[in-house]
């Protein structure tokens, strides 16, 4: 794995199995779904670079509908879900595959990657 940089855009960001993450309304605190590809604005992800840097800087990732960030909360969350709140939380983002096209990355909450965001690599397209 390497470290993603220059990721800043907007993108469509899906599974291996062809779902494509998806908010469904503004409440803070919902988890983060995935749905078959439709091309809604809930479906669209803005990457922006967040606070600090070093060896793998942090994004920021915001619905473009609902404007309201990708959340993980540790604290009272057994399950590790991960879910949408209307503060920034910095992702580091790994490239987990370079010879595949589209490349496919890795999210986690921290630098370390001890804990990643899904069991599935994600891979992003540009809208």
């Amino acid at each position: 794995m390497s470290a993603a940089t220059n990721l800043t855009g907007t993108y469509y960001i899906s599974s291996n199995a062809g779902t494509y993450l998806t908010f469904t309304d503004t409440n803070s605190g919902t988890n983060l779904t995935t749905f078959q590809y439709s091309g809604a604005p809930e479906q669209q992800w803005e990457l922006a670079p967040g606070t600090g840097s070093g060896v793998s800087s942090p994004f920021y990732i915001k619905n473009v509908k609902y404007q309201t960030y990708v959340s993980y909360n540790a604290t009272n969350n057994p399950d590790n879900f991960v879910g949408q709140s209307s503060s920034p939380l910095n992702w580091f983002v790994n490239i987990s595959n370079v010879s595949q096209s589209p490349s496919q990355y890795i999210f986690a909450p921290d630098p370390s990657f001890a804990s990643t965001w899904s069991d599935d690599f994600l891979t992003t397209t540009i809208p």
